[in-house]
């Protein structure tokens, strides 16, 4: 019950975070990749603003999951848990005592 709580509180936690984050902007202005977005973020065509690209997402437009064994928002969390279990949105897998 407590482990549940601590997953929705960091959920809650980093989604005001990506919300925070989403009213930054991130486009380069100057050099070869003029009016790109910075790394994690993708490109709004309708504001020209860049955003964050969704959580477990990176790449140019947001379409490429995070490599294994990164996951999370910006591909910044690491899994300490075989590769094949690492999810690139969640990470590794809670395991419940009372599960079967």
């Amino acid at each position: 019950m407590k482990m549940e709580f601590y997953n929705y509180l960091r959920v809650f936690l980093l989604l005001t975070f990506v919300l925070i984050k989403a009213r930054e902007s991130c486009i380069i202005k100057t050099g070869p990749y003029k009016d790109k977005c910075c790394e994690h973020f993708m490109l709004n065509r309708t504001t020209n603003e860049c955003i964050p690209c969704p959580v477990g997402y990176t790449g140019d437009t947001c379409s490429t999951p995070c490599p294994s064994p990164s996951y999370g928002f910006q591909c910044e969390e690491i899994c300490f848990c075989p590769v094949y279990l690492c999810h690139f949105i969640t990470g590794c897998p809670v395991f419940n005592e009372n599960s079967s």
